[in-house]
């Protein structure tokens, strides 16, 4: 007889029960916190430009999944699902982005996220207001959000990367990656003294408890 569990709804039912039972233990750790250093002298301009977009991608969209903020190519783009600069609003102590699409909003309403100033090295409303300072990030309103100076755009591959390079020297650097930056969000959160309610809504559920590592030492780059 054939095999029963080939048809597509079983396979939809087991992976739900994976995902809910299943789990293994997650082995990344988490970074946050994250510390600027100065650009070498004589490579300002478009060292400093790209330096400052990672700095603004890492510190206030930490707490979302990389899909919400990147553009698939480094060099074309649509308008959806990519964060473009009409997302993005600055005020003098706010950031309001819009997210077309998420995992959480799997049908593309779209909803608002507000960041507020913290007064601290870590604040998402000066980090953007220092990358919006270069010119060359003022394109078409559609244009996607983060550009390096070449003009070309950030995507996936390019956050993945750059976390592992800047911890090769630590401790167990085969267990950071870029989605150590939303897990570090969530453990810097409850350190804090933030509510589950509060942490929960940028999870689909409350596996964002898991993300929180109050056990493990944390670092920053």
């Amino acid at each position: 007889m054939p095999n029963p569990t080939t048809s597509e709804a079983i396979q939809r039912v087991l992976n739900g029960y994976k995902r809910l039972a299943c789990r293994k233990a997650d082995q990344r750790l988490p970074v946050t916190l994250i510390q600027p250093d100065a650009p070498p002298e004589g490579q300002a301009g478009r060292y400093d430009q790209d330096k400052t977009m990672y700095w603004s991608a890492f510190t206030f969209f930490g707490a979302l999944p990389i899909g919400e903020y990147i553009n698939p190519s480094p060099k074309s783009y649509t308008p959806q699902p990519t964060l473009s600069l009409s997302d993005v609003q600055l005020d003098k102590d706010l950031v309001r982005i819009r997210l077309q699409q998420s995992k959480t909003d799997q049908f593309s309403h779209g909803y608002s996220v507000r960041l507020s100033a913290t007064g601290r090295t870590v604040c998402p409303v000066r980090a953007v207001a220092k990358y919006l300072h270069y010119k060359e990030v003022r394109g078409h309103e559609s244009a996607p959000f983060f550009q390096f100076a070449s003009g070309q755009f950030l995507t996936r591959q390019s956050i993945d990367s750059t976390p592992k390079m800047c911890v090769r020297d630590v401790p167990n650097s085969h267990r950071y990656s870029s989605h150590s930056l939303r897990i570090g969000a969530a453990t810097a959160a409850a350190q804090n003294g933030a509510s589950p309610q509060s942490i929960q809504p940028r999870w689909k559920s409350a596996c964002f408890s898991s993300h929180v590592r109050s056990e493990v030492p944390v670092i920053g780059l």
